[in-house]
């Protein structure tokens, strides 16, 4: 069977959906759409990627320093990027992720960090997830 195109300006719903919005612009749907997910084990040795989308490969760099290799690249490296973490232990400290300024930060690479909230510690996250938003190249 050969795959095809299909081209739309707006998808719609035969009625199914309550509430007002009953279509969508497709150009919505292309734009607002995650471009790349990653969710991993950093805690594993090396760090395992658990699910992924658009993510070729999770570099381990460091303790708690990896670099997320994007397989179809981005358009330029202004792309917008968010985050999650599970920690594993029963502490219930914070963490953030720190994508510094010396750190990879290009249309096909993302390195980032993860950091304890308290003592700005490096240490790996039970499980580490980033979603990237923007134009692919």
């Amino acid at each position: 069977m050969a795959n095809g195109t299909i081209a739309f300006d707006t998808l719609s719903t035969s009625g199914q959906i309550s509430g007002t919005a009953k279509s969508v612009d497709s150009d919505y749907l292309a734009s607002g759409s995650a471009k790349c997910w990653l969710s991993f084990n950093g805690a594993a040795t090396p760090p395992a990627i658990r699910s992924s989308f658009n993510v070729s490969s999770l570099t381990d760099n460091s303790v708690s320093d990896y670099t997320i290799n994007i397989d179809n690249d981005m358009a330029d490296a202004n792309f917008a990027w968010s985050w999650g973490v599970r920690d594993g232990t029963t502490e219930g400290r914070g963490r953030f992720m720190n994508p510094r300024d010396n750190k990879i930060l290009t249309a096909s690479a993302f390195e980032i960090e993860f950091q304890n909230d308290d003592s700005n510690a490096l240490n790996e996250p039970a499980i580490g997830c980033v979603i990237i938003h923007g134009d692919l190249a």
